[in-house]
């Protein structure tokens, strides 16, 4: 009855883990989502931020047609990459100054935690992969 009971525990966790895992993943990229991208991108993604009106250089990028102007395709490198500093775009500002500052760099990581990650780039490749992931969520069907 034990080994029964402890193998049913066992499934349950190894069921349970990989969807905890999805949701906390999820939650993370839209905290920074919303703490890095709504201002200007809105809460939708589709570019009615509340600061959007205020954008000299025309209408602020709607992020939930990524993957219809890539013909159907999410380009997931390319937004890591305008993310990440690698990949330039004029409204994010120089890769020495973008809008979000260095905070999605290892450089720039400052830890809001008692404890610091010890491995901070790999802690900071998951933060941008999250809000990848979340962008890609916004995506209209």
């Amino acid at each position: 009855m034990k080994s029964l009971i402890a193998t049913a525990f066992f499934i349950t966790v190894l069921t349970a883990v990989p969807a905890m895992a999805q949701t906390q993943a999820s939650d993370i990229g839209k905290l920074e989502y919303t703490e890095n991208c709504a201002v200007c991108h809105g809460t939708t993604g589709e570019g009615n931020g509340p600061i959007s009106g205020l954008m000299a250089f025309g209408p602020v990028a709607d992020l939930t047609t990524i993957s219809k102007r890539n013909n159907g395709v999410f380009p997931f490198a390319r937004i890591y990459g305008i993310i990440d500093g690698t990949e330039e775009i004029k409204w994010h500002g120089t890769r020495q100054m973008p809008i979000w500052g260095t905070q999605y760099t290892a450089k720039g990581f400052r830890s809001t935690f008692e404890a610091t990650p010890s491995d901070i780039e790999s802690y900071v490749q998951g933060r941008i992969v999250a809000l990848v992931g979340y962008i890609y969520s916004l995506q209209k069907k």
